[in-house]
């Protein structure tokens, strides 16, 4: 998509629902809701792919002309992948997706309700699974003590 895509594409929406020939049934939402957070993982994952491969020119280069301005701009763009890095990383349900899905769906309307209610059940999960990880390691790790 281009930078502009999602504003026609929220364009598009608001007619259609305006219209009322737009709906989102209620395992969609369920599936958008469980499924952003692994998508907004794979963002910061590729953001962060990025800023690495703008690792340091090879030493081979230091006498070649614009070898110090390439070290200073990719210190630059390294720089804004990083301040990108953490800008997708602050977003709770205020990613510009969700936000568009909120805004062409008002909240009166039983789609936004299904997506908050969805969105907030994959929260919760994410945190149920994150402390069963936690619960493992530690097993694992007394596991290993006892065994040494």
């Amino acid at each position: 998509m281009s930078s502009g895509s999602l504003s026609v594409l929220g364009d598009v929406y608001n007619q259609l629902a305006k219209q009322g020939r737009l709906f989102v049934p209620a395992r969609a939402a369920r599936e958008f809701a469980k499924n952003r957070n692994n998508e907004l993982g794979n963002l910061i994952q590729n953001l962060k792919m990025r800023r690495e491969r703008l690792s340091d020119l090879p030493p081979i280069l230091a006498n070649m002309p614009g070898y110090k301005d390439a070290r200073e701009r990719g210190k630059e763009v390294r720089k804004a992948y990083e301040e990108l890095e953490s800008g997708v990383k602050s977003w709770r349900g205020n990613d510009p997706v969700t936000m568009l899905y909120e805004k062409v769906f008002p909240c009166c309307s039983r789609s936004c309700e299904t997506l908050r209610a969805a969105r907030s059940i994959a929260d919760a999960k994410d945190r149920r699974e994150a402390r069963r990880e936690g619960w493992r390691r530690q097993d694992d790790q007394a596991r290993r003590g006892r065994q040494e």
